[in-house]
């Protein structure tokens, strides 16, 4: 998998098992790879590009961006509406007698009380299975007890239920201890997830970060 954006000079090959950080310190050049970005994980057309055995990647349905990290949701539309289709084929494949029975007693159920109503009323008799399920709010289990492990709980949502392979992170670094750094990484890797970190400086690397600084004379510096 390689990220580039040609405007900046990027070319990086990421590689399995290593997270990339990518160090932009010019504050103009960071907030606009950012904002870029985040406008084409939104949709939109950009420069930047993630390509994966020369296939360009689509924003939002391979790859997900976290502006902020403290902003995810494990019961986000995306994943819940994924589960609820997974959770329909299943019921298609191997329950569909069971929910035809339940609708059938539905149904007989509202005959027999809207038959003492003094109105004229209609209601759909067709099974809408996912329509059911909402009805009973289905819903994550949030497991997660600290941040480090509401993040690492997010992520193998995302990847499992939405198919994305590939994280972006902002500052990823700034909010996480070296020690949640590598439990992170350690689930991230044994998923086959790629990892990029956005960063505008950086202290300590760890063994298993590739480092790519783009400095202040937007010269392209990779160790």
């Amino acid at each position: 998998m390689r990220l580039l954006c040609d405007r900046l000079g990027i070319d990086i090959e990421l590689s399995e098992n290593m997270t990339q950080i990518i160090v932009l310190e010019d504050v103009a050049l960071y907030s606009g790879f950012v904002r870029e970005l985040w406008e084409q994980h939104k949709g939109n057309d950009g420069e930047i590009i993630l390509s994966d055995n020369g296939t360009s990647l689509k924003f939002g349905k391979n790859i997900e961006v976290v502006i902020n990290p403290f902003d995810i949701d494990c019961n986000n539309k995306k994943i819940l509406s994924r589960i609820y289709q997974e959770t329909v084929e299943i019921i298609q494949n191997e329950k569909i007698d069971d929910a035809f029975e339940i609708n059938r007693r539905v149904i007989s159920l509202l005959d027999d009380t809207v038959g003492k109503l003094p109105y004229d009323l209609d209601y759909n008799l067709d099974l809408n299975l996912q329509s059911l399920l909402k009805l009973y709010d289905l819903t994550v289990r949030m497991d997660a007890e600290t941040y480090p492990e509401l993040l690492s709980q997010y992520i193998d949502l995302m990847a499992k239920a939405c198919g994305v392979k590939c994280f972006v992170f902002v500052g990823l670094r700034k909010y996480l201890t070296q020690e949640n750094l590598e439990n992170l990484y350690k689930d991230v890797f044994y998923d086959k997830i790629y990892l990029i970190d956005i960063e505008s400086d950086i202290g300590m690397r760890l063994d298993t970060e590739k480092v790519a600084i783009l400095d202040k004379d937007q010269c392209l510096i990779v160790y």
